[in-house]
């Protein structure tokens, strides 16, 4: 290689090294500044509890408590109401339920709590709190349809619906407005959840499914044992198996996303177009055999609450 040859090369490395800093501050500084941005608060929800003061469901059948949440612009939960049957002399029956599905005494005075919600992932919030989430059944009929179904079959004149096929299309329902799911604690408590999600706008039905949702998806729940807490000289003492839990927690505080697994993104909220409708059975533990009757209950205060949204939302459009 001559002097000329070296020269050009010796002139190339020494151009190299400060494109490379030129282009390590690029990316430091747009990764600074993204991070910033991924850090800001969380937008306010359009729809909050304060729009629902004057929401108040009466029901013949069931006596209806509102239940006092928290007061804040990006708060998920926008109203809750727990739900008992009414032991005021009114019938305790939801209508053309057959003798063999009434509810035992036990269970009809089991509360019921149903919330209205800015659209979330129902299965794994639960999961992250330590829950096995479940699917009984999807693409389910409303309460009073099913009710008046199992009431032609227990009468010997059932339907046409086919066993596998329980939905009714009901107003344009979809098939998949409701699902099911069982719950089971870590303490070995089973429940019943019904989940529904609903339009923001005029609370229409959709068959979007809940576990569709972003927030807050997770792929391995987080070890309930263990938090993080930085370098300690505690944590230092297993340092590979601290380090998976901590990359697993930051895993799932990202929803899953690599982007935001990175710091380039805020992490996915709830949806402020989309809402969950959750229906809960708050009774004691749901055996095998009561499962069903505990569905149709929980199911009727399910569309008993969605009938009121609708019939409200519908009468402001009209006031409007």
């Amino acid at each position: 290689m001559n002097e000329a040859q070296a020269g050009k090369a010796n002139g190339r490395a020494q151009r190299v090294v400060p494109i490379l800093l030129v282009v390590c501050v690029v990316v430091v500084g747009f990764w600074e500044i993204m991070a910033s941005r991924s850090r800001r608060p969380f937008s306010p929800f359009q729809i909050t509890g304060e729009d629902f003061r004057a929401f108040a469901p009466v029901s013949p059948l069931w006596s209806v408590r509102p239940l006092r949440l928290p007061a804040s612009p990006t708060e998920p939960n926008i109203v809750a109401f727990e739900l008992t049957t009414r032991r005021d002399g009114v019938s305790t029956e939801v209508p053309e339920t057959p003798a063999s599905a009434r509810t035992p005494p036990g269970l009809a005075a089991a509360p019921i709590l149903v919330r209205l919600v800015h659209g979330y992932n129902m299965c794994d919030c639960m999961r992250i709190k330590g829950y096995k989430v479940e699917a009984v059944e999807e693409g389910m009929a409303h309460g009073a349809e099913r009710m008046a179904q199992k009431s032609e079959e227990a009468s010997g004149n059932p339907t046409t619906q086919q066993p596998g096929n329980s939905a009714i299309n009901i107003e344009g329902a979809p098939a998949s407005m409701r699902q099911i799911w069982r719950l089971k604690s870590s303490t070995g408590q089973v429940s019943i959840w019904i989940t529904a999600m609903i339009r923001a706008g005029d609370f229409g039905e959709t068959d979007v499914d809940v576990r569709s949702m972003a927030f807050p998806r997770i792929g391995i729940p987080d070890d309930p044992r263990w938090a993080p807490r930085g370098f300690t000289w505690r944590s230092l003492r297993h340092p590979m198996s601290n380090s998976r839990k901590f990359l697993q927690a930051k895993w799932n505080n990202s929803r899953c996303d690599w982007a935001t697994f990175l710091g380039l993104r805020q992490p996915a909220w709830a949806n402020d177009e989309l809402l969950t409708l959750v229906a809960a059975w708050s009774g004691p533990s749901v055996g095998r055999d009561d499962e069903q009757r505990v569905k149709e209950r929980v199911l009727a205060a399910s569309d008993f609450l969605y009938g009121e949204l609708k019939k409200w939302r519908q009468a402001g459009t009209k006031d409007e």
